[in-house]
C-alpha cells in the first residue's frame, strides 16, 4: 500500500511519499488489518487541542530527603510561563523564568483532569523517610489541590504527572533572573 503525505504548498498541494512505518507501525498494521474501529472513541482535533480543561496552574517541588537528588520548585501557568527556583539542580541553580508551549501545558492539564488529580489524597507515604518527597499543586476552576508524594506510594498517574512535568521543565526555554538570596528566605 502506498502511503502519501499531503503538504500544503503556496498555491496548491504537493504529494510526498510518507516514510515507511517502523517495527511497531508494521506490527500494528498486521494486527489490525481488516478490523473496523470505532472512530467515536477517539478524541477529535478540537477536543485534543482544547484549553477548556479548567486548569490555570500546575506546580511541582522536589525535596530529595536524605538522598542526593534535585531540589527545586517550579510553577507553570496556563499562558506557558514558568517560575523556577533551583536549590540543588544539575542545570539550573538560582531563580529562572521560562516558557513552555501552550499546547504542552494544555495536554498535561487535560491528563491531570482525566487522571482525577483533584480527587487524590493529600498525602501518600510509604513511611520510608530517607527517600525523596514530591509536592504537586494544581489550580482547577479556581480551587487549589496539593499532594505530598513520598517514595512513589501514590497512584501511578501521579508519578506519571511528575515525570511529564520534569520533561516539560527540561524542554522549556529559560533565562536566569536572580539568585535564591534575592527571594524569600527558605
Amino acid at each position: 500500500m502506498l502511503r502519501v503525505l499531503l503538504m500544503s504548498v503556496v498555491g496548491g498541494l504537493l504529494l510526498v511519499p510518507a516514510p515507511a512505518p517502523g517495527e511497531l507501525g508494521q506490527l500494528h498494521g498486521s494486527l489490525t488489518e481488516g478490523l473496523d474501529y470505532d472512530a467515536s472513541r477517539s478524541r477529535g482535533y478540537e477536543q485534543a487541542t482544547s484549553s477548556a480543561h479548567g486548569v490555570s496552574e500546575i506546580a511541582i517541588e522536589r525535596d530529595p530527603g536524605a538522598i542526593e537528588g534535585p531540589s527545586y520548585t517550579a510553577v507553570l501557568s496556563a499562558d506557558g510561563s514558568i517560575r523556577f527556583e533551583g536549590r540543588r539542580h544539575p542545570t539550573r541553580q538560582g531563580v529562572y523564568a521560562g516558557t513552555t508551549s501552550r499546547w504542552e501545558f494544555d495536554a498535561l492539564a487535560q491528563f491531570i483532569v482525566d487522571a482525577g488529580y483533584m480527587g487524590y489524597e493529600h498525602t501518600y507515604t510509604a513511611r520510608v523517610f530517607d527517600l525523596s518527597t514530591v509536592y504537586t499543586s494544581v489550580v482547577y476552576r479556581g480551587e487549589r489541590h496539593m499532594v505530598r508524594h513520598d517514595a512513589r506510594a501514590g497512584p501511578p498517574a501521579l508519578w506519571a504527572t511528575e515525570q511529564i512535568l520534569d520533561k516539560l521543565l527540561d524542554e522549556a526555554d529559560w533565562h536566569r533572573v536572580g539568585d535564591l538570596s534575592d527571594t524569600r528566605a527558605r
